[in-house]
């Protein structure tokens, strides 16, 4: 495990006037360029003799790489202070020191604690620089109700938040800890803790903290994909996630690390929508005499042609013209105006090797018709209808007869005129 370092602030908060800034500076200049520290007074740079001395360099930068300024860093010889120098704008800070091994430890003038990721802070005549990334301690500030490690109710918690990047979370005593990650922005993520034994899982959101983890802890890694869905503008409209913490020791490092754009699904793709052609999009001019009666689609003998006119007929070519209901009701479900003005009738459509093709919507499709369909709420049926209830009615499951999810109840129809359910013909 690497070894978490953690030091207390040096009592210069008054003298620096300063906060730790994480911000983006200019590139590192040359060691010769560095910029002068923030005050220099009071550095113990001892005075050496050249021939003993050694050049040391200590880079000190935030979790994305950027410069980080305005931090103290000390070289210690045996446990002793030998010099310190605050690091100015361009992220680092060198040292002419005494040959010799050096523990190096960064401080905040405001007095915060200050963590680095790396497995050793030393310098040496055979590393004579070093790199930190140096990040803060999480603060608990979010009350939190959730499972305790003593166990019965859920027990209240301060819980620590924490945003993409590395953070040092102190551990609560005698019970479980947690994290609440709030994204800034969507990705894949990936969630991991760096410490003595410690244990990570992941078990919901604050409003729901559960018990067993939800996703999955695979050595020692969390990994679930955030999507444009829960970021919203602000805090109050971004999703949360809660990671719960148990280890040795007094705290571990908490990494949020955003891997990459969250996979396509068909979900993101745009909706295919068909339109009626303009000859469809006229009204019946044919004979509707006599009384609109529904096709028996539980008569396995039911048949339906389509005629030189384009329409389907029943039974023959030149048979009653057959129509389809859009705004009147059926005997088996809610008719297709109803449907569309609280869902959308649609489909999900694949290739023959399981990869995804299109989704269609057909609530336009149904609008466009509906304008040219008569007082019964109904137009002839055509190709472009056939294939619309054909399409949805499969991808709906309303004859999923195998799994009695069917719109039939306990009726027994034939999967081939099933499609028909909605349709009618005057007689």
């Amino acid at each position: 495990m690497r070894r978490i370092h953690r030091y207390t602030a040096l009592a210069l908060a008054g003298l620096l006037g300063a906060s730790l800034l994480l911000t983006a500076c200019e590139k590192d200049a040359p060691w010769d360029e560095e910029t002068p520290p923030v005050s220099t007074e009071g550095a113990t740079d001892p005075d050496t003799s050249p021939e003993n001395e050694v050049s040391y360099k200590v880079t000190v930068q935030n979790h994305d790489g950027t410069p980080a300024h305005d931090i103290i860093v000390k070289v210690l010889k045996d446990g002793t202070e030998a010099a310190f120098k605050v690091v100015g704008p361009t992220g680092f800070a060198t040292f002419k020191l005494p040959e010799g091994s050096y523990t190096v430890l960064v401080e905040t003038p405001a007095g915060e604690a200050l963590h680095f990721d790396t497995e050793a802070a030393v310098l040496s005549p055979e590393a004579p620089e070093i790199i930190l990334t140096v990040f803060e301690a999480a603060t608990k500030t979010q009350p939190l109700n959730a499972p305790s490690k003593k166990g019965g109710d859920y027990a209240r918690f301060e819980a620590a938040t924490v945003g993409e990047g590395t953070a040092f979370v102190p551990y609560n005593s005698g019970d479980y800890t947690y994290v609440i990650f709030t994204p800034s922005r969507p990705g894949m993520y990936e969630f991991t803790c760096e410490g003595e034994d410690v244990a990570l899982s992941y078990h919901g959101s604050p409003i729901n903290v559960f018990e067993s983890p939800l996703v999955e802890t695979v050595d020692g890694k969390v990994t679930f994909a955030i999507t444009a869905g829960s970021v919203g503008d602000s805090p109050d409209t971004t999703a949360q996630f809660v990671f719960r913490l148990e280890g040795t020791g007094n705290g571990c490092t908490f990494k949020a690390t955003r891997t990459g754009d969250v996979p396509k699904s068909p979900y993101d793709e745009p909706w295919v929508i068909p339109t009626a052609p303009a000859e469809a999009l006229k009204p019946y001019e044919g004979v509707t005499d006599g009384t609109l009666t529904d096709l028996d689609v539980t008569n396995p003998a039911l048949t339906v042609v389509k005629g030189e006119d384009g329409y389907y007929r029943l039974g023959t070519a030149d048979g009653p013209v057959v129509f389809i209901r859009l705004s009147s009701a059926n005997p088996y479900m809610a008719d297709f105006k109803t449907i569309c003005d609280t869902t959308r009738i649609c489909a999900y459509l694949y290739n023959d090797d399981g990869s995804f093709d299109q989704r269609i919507s057909y609530n336009e499709l149904v609008a466009e018709y509906l304008t040219v369909a008569n007082e019964d709420g109904v137009v002839p049926l055509n190709d472009q209808l056939a294939d619309m209830v054909k399409t949805a009615g499969n991808y709906m499951g309303w004859w999923n007869f195998s799994e009695d999810l069917d719109i039939f109840g306990d009726k027994i129809v034939d999967p081939a005129i099933a499609w028909l359910f909605a349709c009618a013909v005057y007689q």
